[in-house]
């Protein structure tokens, strides 16, 4: 189920912090999500005393930044919108006497990967002989001459990038490699495995230096791979199958896609405590436990009955039982103001009681609410509370007024199903009552 539903674009945007509902469409300004990043470079070619083979030198001077918005009026189909963010930043120019982490004339690797990596820019490059021997010429006496790298390069998109004081210098992980082979990134985290060392070798009969691979790495638990949230902070993982699942990110020196966006606090604030529709209000009511079937329990106390059997359907369809409706303004309305409803369509298992609590809000006339299927339940105390609860009413059942008979067996039926509930759960634990089929959000009817 989840496999299938995360790869959904429609799952992934409905899921964005940067969403924006409005009355008939729903909208992702334009963002990382979405958008295309393009770098242009400049070619050196003529240097004196060049004494190893490249004479191919290159490095980024500008990044051009194109994000790109979209929009949905039905919740599953989205289309790009026309709304555009456009930039270009400008990187540290090359200055051969006072160099910067592009070196004094670029880098000599056609390898060099720019990433936009959840608000950053991350500089992958490579020094050059320039960059130990200003003149050009590897003295014979240096043995082997390593040109890899075992630092990369990031700053905040935010900042003055032309400015090579703003750039923050970290060392990679994996140590000196001439390159990476594999990025991966799987929605969470970027991945990086594989790729080469290399070392140059002189040759005495030509008195040149010539490239020679040292090492290949394969993109294996042997080879290495890493990952990280934040393209700072990296951790080796302990198996391959996060790389192996994790979409693959196409690098080359002139564009690289889009991988993240680290959202601001701009969009439709989250958890909403209400919404208005046709003048009437309401809201979800969040719980750490699966509510009973408040409309099958009143019934049976209306019958005056004292026993109801719990099955495993009202488990799995209690999520109905999770929407409360005011007609007092919510600034005013007091807890007892609050109903608990049964939309009229009666949906089905797919409104699980641990989907339940995400946003609730009024899209094209009707009552919507986003699944949530990252909430985790600890169920503690609950059983016991509730056992407690229900030995309090039936109390009350076998000794207040006839009068009070019906609102008493409600509350002790009530609470003994919730503690039925409860124990089954326990049992057969929480992941045996997640939806039989994955949505994304349900509509309810309420008129």
């Amino acid at each position: 189920m989840g496999d299938d539903l995360e790869k959904r674009e429609y799952w992934t945007n409905l899921n964005s912090r940067k969403v924006l509902i409005e009355e008939s469409k729903v909208r992702i300004p334009a963002s990382g999500d979405y958008g295309s990043i393009y770098t242009k470079t400049e070619k050196k070619y003529e240097y004196k005393n060049i004494k190893y083979y490249n004479t191919n030198f290159k490095y980024i001077s500008s990044v051009f930044l194109n994000l790109r918005g979209k929009d949905t009026s039905d919740l599953i189909n989205w289309i790009d919108s026309p709304d555009v963010y456009k930039k270009e930043y400008i990187l540290p120019k090359l200055n051969f006497d006072n160099p910067n982490f592009q070196g004094r004339i670029g880098s000599g690797h056609a390898d060099t990967t720019l990433m936009y990596f959840k608000g950053k820019f991350l500089l992958f490059t490579h020094p050059t002989v320039y960059d130990y021997y200003t003149d050009g010429f590897i003295p014979p006496s240096s043995e082997d001459f390593y040109l890899d790298s075992k630092y990369y390069y990031s700053i905040d998109v935010g900042k003055d990038t032309s400015d090579p004081k703003n750039w923050q210098t970290n060392e990679t992980p994996w140590g000196r490699r001439t390159r990476i082979d594999n990025y991966r990134y799987d929605g969470k985290k970027m991945y990086m495995a594989g790729g080469n060392s290399y070392a140059y070798k002189y040759n005495t009969s030509d008195g040149y230096w010539y490239l020679d691979i040292l090492k290949a790495y394969l993109p294996t638990m042997e080879g290495g791979i890493w990952s990280t949230e934040d393209g700072i902070n990296w951790e080796l993982e302990k198996t391959p199958y996060p790389f192996r699942y994790a979409g693959e990110i196409v690098n080359y020196l002139k564009i690289n896609p889009l991988i993240t966006y680290t959202a601001s606090d701009d969009g439709t604030p989250f958890e909403p405590k209400y919404t208005e529709l046709n003048g009437k209000y309401y809201r979800t009511f969040n719980t750490t436990y699966p509510i009973p079937p408040v409309k099958e329990i009143m019934e049976t106390a209306n019958r005056f009955e004292t026993n109801f059997t719990i099955t495993e359907e009202h488990i799995k369809n209690s999520g109905i039982y999770q929407i409360q409706m005011s007609s007092v303004h919510p600034d005013k309305a007091k807890e007892t103001d609050w109903i608990t409803i049964v939309p009229k369509n009666q949906i089905t298992s797919s409104t699980a009681w641990e989907s339940g609590g995400a946003d609730l809000f009024n899209f094209n006339g009707k009552l919507v609410r986003l699944v949530d299927y990252d909430r985790e339940f600890k169920l503690n105390n609950q059983y016991q509370e509730a056992l407690n609860l229900s030995a309090k009413y039936y109390n009350l059942l076998t000794n207040a007024p006839i009068s009070e008979y019906k609102k008493n067996c409600y509350y002790f039926l009530y609470y003994k199903a919730m503690a039925d509930m409860i124990k089954i759960i326990k049992d057969k634990n929480n992941e045996y009552f997640k939806p039989d089929k994955a949505f994304t959000h349900y509509t309810f009817e309420i008129n």
